[in-house]
C-alpha cells in the first residue's frame, strides 16, 4: 500500500492580519490626526511598512522565520511612544500600543504555527 506524503500548506491568516495591521499603522497618523507629530508619523510609516514586508515575506517567500520580524516590530510599536517622546499624546500612544500588541501577536501566531 502506497502512502502519500502530505504537504502542509502555510496558514495565510497571520500574514494577512499582520499586513492589515501594517496598513493601518501607515494610515493611522492621517486618519487619527497625529500626522503633525513628526516622530509618531515617521515611526508609524516605517513600522507599518515593516509589519507588511515581514508578513508578506513570511507567507509568499516561504520564510516563516520572517514572522519573528513582526514580533520585534510589535514590541517596538509598544515601546516607541516612550522612546520617541510622544507618550503624552493619548491617540498615538494607545494606537501604537494596541497595534503593536496585535501585530506582534499575529507574527507570533505565524511563527509558532510554522514551527510546529
Amino acid at each position: 500500500m502506497a502512502t502519500q506524503a502530505t504537504e502542509r500548506q502555510p496558514n495565510p491568516w497571520p500574514a494577512w492580519l499582520a499586513t492589515i495591521v501594517g496598513l493601518w499603522v501607515i494610515l493611522s497618523p492621517f486618519v487619527l490626526g497625529f500626522s503633525g507629530l513628526g516622530a509618531a508619523l515617521w515611526n508609524n510609516l516605517i513600522a507599518g511598512l515593516l509589519f507588511a514586508i515581514f508578513a508578506l515575506w513570511a507567507h509568499f517567500g516561504q520564510r516563516p522565520q520572517a514572522y519573528w520580524g513582526d514580533v520585534v516590530v510589535g514590541l517596538w510599536m509598544v515601546l516607541s511612544p516612550f522612546i520617541w517622546g510622544f507618550s503624552g499624546e493619548a491617540t498615538p500612544l494607545w494606537n501604537n500600543i494596541l497595534m503593536g500588541v496585535l501585530g506582534g501577536a499575529f507574527g507570533l501566531w505565524g511563527a509558532l504555527k510554522a514551527e510546529g
